[in-house]
Protein backbone atom coordinates (compact mmCIF):
# COMPACT_ATOMS: atom_id res chain seq x y z
CA UNK A 1 0.00 0.00 0.00
CA UNK A 2 1.38 3.40 -0.98
CA UNK A 3 1.99 5.92 1.77
CA UNK A 4 -0.36 8.89 1.96
CA UNK A 5 0.73 12.42 2.86
CA UNK A 6 -1.36 13.64 5.81
CA UNK A 7 -1.74 17.30 6.73
CA UNK A 8 -4.36 17.02 9.47
CA UNK A 9 -6.05 14.37 11.59
CA UNK A 10 -8.81 15.04 14.11
CA UNK A 11 -9.78 13.30 17.32
CA UNK A 12 -13.15 11.56 17.01
CA UNK A 13 -14.01 12.33 20.65
CA UNK A 14 -13.18 16.02 21.13
CA UNK A 15 -12.37 17.18 17.54
CA UNK A 16 -8.87 18.35 18.53
CA UNK A 17 -6.22 18.25 15.82
CA UNK A 18 -3.74 15.37 16.05
CA UNK A 19 -0.12 15.39 14.95
CA UNK A 20 1.10 12.00 13.69
CA UNK A 21 4.81 11.24 13.97
CA UNK A 22 6.85 9.10 11.65
CA UNK A 23 7.66 5.75 13.25
CA UNK A 24 5.04 6.15 16.01
CA UNK A 25 1.83 4.41 14.83
CA UNK A 26 0.10 4.75 18.22
CA UNK A 27 -1.22 8.28 18.52
CA UNK A 28 -2.84 9.77 21.67
CA UNK A 29 -4.93 12.94 21.85
CA UNK A 30 -3.35 15.43 24.24
CA UNK A 31 -6.73 16.81 25.31
CA UNK A 32 -8.96 13.82 26.04
CA UNK A 33 -6.49 10.91 26.02
CA UNK A 34 -8.17 8.97 23.20
CA UNK A 35 -5.77 6.60 21.39
CA UNK A 36 -5.56 5.93 17.66
CA UNK A 37 -3.57 3.49 15.54
CA UNK A 38 -2.20 5.23 12.45
CA UNK A 39 -1.00 2.92 9.67
CA UNK A 40 0.38 3.69 6.23
CA UNK A 41 0.51 7.42 6.87
CA UNK A 42 3.38 9.86 6.64
CA UNK A 43 2.96 13.31 8.14
CA UNK A 44 3.41 16.14 5.67
CA UNK A 45 6.19 18.58 6.40
CA UNK A 46 5.67 22.27 7.14
CA UNK A 47 5.98 24.68 4.26
CA UNK A 48 7.61 27.49 6.26
CA UNK A 49 9.95 27.78 9.28
CA UNK A 50 8.06 27.70 12.54
CA UNK A 51 8.71 29.36 15.89
CA UNK A 52 7.85 28.28 19.39
CA UNK A 53 8.14 29.06 23.08
CA UNK A 54 9.80 26.20 24.99
CA UNK A 55 8.41 24.83 28.24
CA UNK A 56 9.81 26.58 31.30
CA UNK A 57 7.62 24.69 33.81
CA UNK A 58 7.98 21.00 34.46
CA UNK A 59 5.09 18.74 35.42
CA UNK A 60 5.47 19.24 39.19
CA UNK A 61 5.54 23.04 38.87
CA UNK A 62 2.47 22.94 36.60
CA UNK A 63 0.62 20.85 39.20
CA UNK A 64 1.56 23.35 41.95
CA UNK A 65 0.20 26.23 39.86
CA UNK A 66 -2.99 24.26 39.25
CA UNK A 67 -3.43 23.51 42.98
CA UNK A 68 -3.16 27.22 43.83
CA UNK A 69 -5.70 28.08 41.14
CA UNK A 70 -8.11 25.39 42.30
CA UNK A 71 -8.03 26.63 45.91
CA UNK A 72 -8.31 30.30 45.01
CA UNK A 73 -11.96 30.64 44.02
CA UNK A 74 -14.24 32.12 46.70
CA UNK A 75 -17.39 30.79 45.01
CA UNK A 76 -16.13 27.23 44.66
CA UNK A 77 -17.23 24.35 46.90
CA UNK A 78 -15.38 24.14 50.20
CA UNK A 79 -14.36 20.51 49.64
CA UNK A 80 -13.18 21.00 46.06
CA UNK A 81 -9.46 20.63 46.75
CA UNK A 82 -10.04 17.49 48.82
CA UNK A 83 -12.70 15.75 46.75
CA UNK A 84 -11.44 16.51 43.24
CA UNK A 85 -9.70 13.66 41.44
CA UNK A 86 -6.89 15.31 39.47
CA UNK A 87 -5.30 13.62 36.48
CA UNK A 88 -1.63 13.83 35.54
CA UNK A 89 -0.69 17.05 33.68
CA UNK A 90 -0.29 16.56 29.94
CA UNK A 91 2.01 18.85 27.91
CA UNK A 92 0.97 20.03 24.45
CA UNK A 93 2.19 22.62 21.97
CA UNK A 94 -0.78 24.73 20.88
CA UNK A 95 -0.74 26.48 17.46
CA UNK A 96 -1.65 30.11 16.92
CA UNK A 97 -1.03 32.86 14.39
CA UNK A 98 0.69 36.11 15.36
CA UNK A 99 -0.37 39.04 13.22
CA UNK A 100 0.95 42.54 12.73
CA UNK A 101 0.15 45.56 10.57
CA UNK A 102 0.01 49.35 10.32
CA UNK A 103 -3.40 50.97 10.68
CA UNK A 104 -4.77 54.42 9.90
CA UNK A 105 -8.31 55.44 10.84
CA UNK A 106 -10.47 58.47 10.15
CA UNK A 107 -13.46 58.96 12.41
CA UNK A 108 -16.49 61.22 12.69
CA UNK A 109 -18.89 61.40 15.61
CA UNK A 110 -22.05 63.17 16.63
CA UNK A 111 -21.88 64.15 20.29
CA UNK A 112 -24.85 65.31 22.33
CA UNK A 113 -24.21 67.39 25.43
CA UNK A 114 -27.09 67.84 27.84
CA UNK A 115 -26.91 70.85 30.11
CA UNK A 116 -28.98 71.31 33.25
CA UNK A 117 -29.76 74.73 34.66
CA UNK A 118 -31.58 75.59 37.87
CA UNK A 119 -34.34 78.18 37.44
CA UNK A 120 -35.87 80.13 40.31
CA UNK A 121 -39.67 80.03 40.08
CA UNK A 122 -42.19 81.87 42.22
CA UNK A 123 -45.00 79.46 43.02
CA UNK A 124 -48.41 80.36 44.50
CA UNK A 125 -48.88 79.56 48.19
CA UNK A 126 -50.03 76.05 49.01
CA UNK A 127 -48.51 74.35 45.91
CA UNK A 128 -46.17 71.46 46.73
CA UNK A 129 -42.73 71.61 45.13
CA UNK A 130 -41.93 68.26 43.45
CA UNK A 131 -38.54 66.79 42.64
CA UNK A 132 -37.30 68.28 39.39
CA UNK A 133 -39.17 71.56 39.63
CA UNK A 134 -37.02 74.56 38.76
CA UNK A 135 -34.64 72.56 36.54
CA UNK A 136 -34.38 73.02 32.80
CA UNK A 137 -32.43 70.83 30.36
CA UNK A 138 -30.84 71.86 27.07
CA UNK A 139 -29.25 69.57 24.50
CA UNK A 140 -26.56 70.62 22.05
CA UNK A 141 -25.43 68.41 19.17
CA UNK A 142 -21.90 68.68 17.75
CA UNK A 143 -20.19 66.89 14.85
CA UNK A 144 -16.52 66.08 15.46
CA UNK A 145 -13.81 64.24 13.57
CA UNK A 146 -10.21 63.12 13.80
CA UNK A 147 -7.62 60.50 12.90
CA UNK A 148 -5.67 57.71 14.59
CA UNK A 149 -2.45 55.95 13.53
CA UNK A 150 -0.89 52.89 15.16
CA UNK A 151 1.41 49.95 14.44
CA UNK A 152 0.46 46.55 15.85
CA UNK A 153 2.41 43.37 16.49
CA UNK A 154 1.68 39.97 18.06
CA UNK A 155 -2.10 40.11 17.68
CA UNK A 156 -2.81 36.41 18.12
CA UNK A 157 -5.49 34.18 16.64
CA UNK A 158 -5.83 30.72 18.16
CA UNK A 159 -5.58 27.88 15.62
CA UNK A 160 -6.56 25.04 17.97
CA UNK A 161 -9.74 23.02 18.06
CA UNK A 162 -8.95 21.45 21.43
CA UNK A 163 -8.81 24.78 23.32
CA UNK A 164 -11.40 27.54 23.26
CA UNK A 165 -10.56 31.21 22.77
CA UNK A 166 -12.00 32.03 26.20
CA UNK A 167 -10.00 29.37 28.03
CA UNK A 168 -6.81 30.29 26.24
CA UNK A 169 -7.20 34.02 26.94
CA UNK A 170 -7.33 33.32 30.69
CA UNK A 171 -3.72 32.12 30.77
CA UNK A 172 -2.09 33.49 27.58
CA UNK A 173 0.37 35.98 29.12
CA UNK A 174 3.25 34.84 26.91
CA UNK A 175 6.41 36.83 26.26
CA UNK A 176 6.47 36.92 22.47
CA UNK A 177 10.02 38.31 22.43
CA UNK A 178 11.26 34.89 23.57
CA UNK A 179 10.07 33.07 20.44
CA UNK A 180 12.75 30.92 18.83
CA UNK A 181 12.96 28.52 15.85
CA UNK A 182 11.11 25.25 16.39
CA UNK A 183 13.51 22.25 16.39
CA UNK A 184 13.05 19.49 13.85
CA UNK A 185 12.03 17.09 16.61
CA UNK A 186 10.45 17.82 19.99
CA UNK A 187 9.38 15.44 22.75
CA UNK A 188 6.01 17.14 23.29
CA UNK A 189 2.80 16.42 21.33
CA UNK A 190 2.17 19.18 18.81
CA UNK A 191 -1.32 19.98 17.58
CA UNK A 192 -1.64 20.80 13.92
CA UNK A 193 -3.34 24.14 13.18
CA UNK A 194 -7.00 23.92 12.22
CA UNK A 195 -6.96 27.40 10.69
CA UNK A 196 -5.51 28.33 7.31
CA UNK A 197 -3.25 31.36 7.04
CA UNK A 198 -5.77 33.20 4.87
CA UNK A 199 -8.54 32.81 7.45
CA UNK A 200 -6.13 33.83 10.23
CA UNK A 201 -5.27 36.97 8.29
CA UNK A 202 -8.97 37.80 7.93
CA UNK A 203 -9.54 37.38 11.67
CA UNK A 204 -6.51 39.53 12.51
CA UNK A 205 -7.86 42.25 10.24
CA UNK A 206 -11.22 42.21 12.02
CA UNK A 207 -9.55 42.37 15.42
CA UNK A 208 -7.42 45.32 14.35
CA UNK A 209 -10.53 47.11 13.10
CA UNK A 210 -12.20 46.53 16.47
CA UNK A 211 -9.11 47.83 18.31
CA UNK A 212 -9.01 50.90 16.08
CA UNK A 213 -12.70 51.59 16.66
CA UNK A 214 -12.17 51.46 20.43
CA UNK A 215 -9.15 53.76 20.12
CA UNK A 216 -11.15 56.28 18.06
CA UNK A 217 -14.03 56.12 20.54
CA UNK A 218 -11.60 57.05 23.32
CA UNK A 219 -10.59 60.16 21.36
CA UNK A 220 -14.13 61.56 21.32
CA UNK A 221 -14.48 64.26 24.01
CA UNK A 222 -17.12 64.16 26.74
CA UNK A 223 -20.77 63.81 25.91
CA UNK A 224 -23.13 61.14 24.65
CA UNK A 225 -21.92 59.70 21.35
CA UNK A 226 -24.97 58.94 19.25
CA UNK A 227 -23.21 58.19 15.96
CA UNK A 228 -19.58 57.08 15.58
CA UNK A 229 -18.24 56.17 12.16
CA UNK A 230 -14.72 54.81 11.69
CA UNK A 231 -12.97 54.12 8.39
CA UNK A 232 -9.81 52.02 8.91
CA UNK A 233 -7.11 51.23 6.36
CA UNK A 234 -4.85 48.23 7.18
CA UNK A 235 -1.42 48.10 5.55
CA UNK A 236 1.40 45.51 5.55
CA UNK A 237 -0.76 42.86 7.19
CA UNK A 238 1.15 39.67 7.98
CA UNK A 239 0.64 36.50 10.03
CA UNK A 240 3.13 33.89 11.26
CA UNK A 241 2.41 30.46 12.72
CA UNK A 242 3.86 29.73 16.16
CA UNK A 243 3.49 27.17 18.94
CA UNK A 244 3.10 27.89 22.65
CA UNK A 245 3.48 25.52 25.64
CA UNK A 246 0.38 24.49 27.60
CA UNK A 247 -0.14 21.97 30.38
CA UNK A 248 -3.60 20.39 30.19
CA UNK A 249 -4.93 19.18 33.55
CA UNK A 250 -8.35 17.54 33.85
CA UNK A 251 -10.10 16.71 37.11
CA UNK A 252 -13.34 15.09 38.20
CA UNK A 253 -15.68 16.54 40.84
CA UNK A 254 -19.27 15.58 41.55
CA UNK A 255 -19.31 13.13 38.66
CA UNK A 256 -18.38 15.77 36.10
CA UNK A 257 -15.06 16.28 34.33
CA UNK A 258 -13.47 19.74 34.21
CA UNK A 259 -10.32 20.98 32.51
CA UNK A 260 -7.74 23.62 33.37
CA UNK A 261 -4.88 25.05 31.30
CA UNK A 262 -1.51 26.01 32.76
CA UNK A 263 0.79 28.33 30.83
CA UNK A 264 3.91 26.26 30.25
CA UNK A 265 6.11 29.37 30.31
CA UNK A 266 4.69 31.47 33.16
CA UNK A 267 2.48 29.17 35.24
CA UNK A 268 -0.66 31.30 34.87
CA UNK A 269 -3.71 29.07 35.08
CA UNK A 270 -7.25 29.31 33.76
CA UNK A 271 -10.13 27.02 33.05
CA UNK A 272 -13.53 25.88 34.25
CA UNK A 273 -14.33 24.84 37.81
CA UNK A 274 -17.53 23.98 39.74
CA UNK A 275 -19.35 26.66 41.73
CA UNK A 276 -20.99 26.33 45.11
CA UNK A 277 -24.74 26.95 44.85
CA UNK A 278 -25.00 28.42 48.37
CA UNK A 279 -21.99 30.69 48.00
CA UNK A 280 -23.12 31.90 44.58
CA UNK A 281 -26.62 32.65 45.89
CA UNK A 282 -25.17 34.54 48.85
CA UNK A 283 -22.99 36.61 46.52
CA UNK A 284 -25.99 37.45 44.31
CA UNK A 285 -28.05 38.54 47.32
CA UNK A 286 -25.19 40.68 48.61
CA UNK A 287 -24.75 42.26 45.18
CA UNK A 288 -28.43 43.18 44.99
CA UNK A 289 -28.65 44.40 48.59
CA UNK A 290 -26.04 47.15 48.21
CA UNK A 291 -27.71 49.10 45.34
CA UNK A 292 -31.10 48.61 47.04
CA UNK A 293 -29.73 50.15 50.24
CA UNK A 294 -28.27 53.09 48.33
CA UNK A 295 -31.57 53.68 46.50
CA UNK A 296 -33.50 53.58 49.79
CA UNK A 297 -31.06 56.05 51.37
CA UNK A 298 -31.44 58.49 48.45
CA UNK A 299 -35.23 58.16 48.57
CA UNK A 300 -35.29 58.91 52.31
CA UNK A 301 -33.01 61.89 51.81
CA UNK A 302 -35.30 63.39 49.18
CA UNK A 303 -38.34 62.89 51.40
CA UNK A 304 -36.72 64.66 54.36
Amino acid sequence: MAEVQVKLLRCQQCSAALHPRAGQPLLACAFCGSSYLVEGLTPAGADAPLRWLPFSLQSAAARDAFDRWLAGGLLRPGDLTRAAVVHVPVPVLVPLYLGGARAHSNWTAEVVRRRFKKVNEVLPPGIEVKTGDGVRMRSDSHFLGGGHDAEYANVFVLASRGISETGFAQMANYDWDRLEPLPATVDVPREEPTLAAGEAMRQVRHRLEDIERAACRAMVPGGEVVDLRVNTVIQDLRVDLAYVPVWVISFVYGGRTYRALVNGATGKTGGEAPLSVSRTALAVVAGLALPAAVAWWLWRRRRS
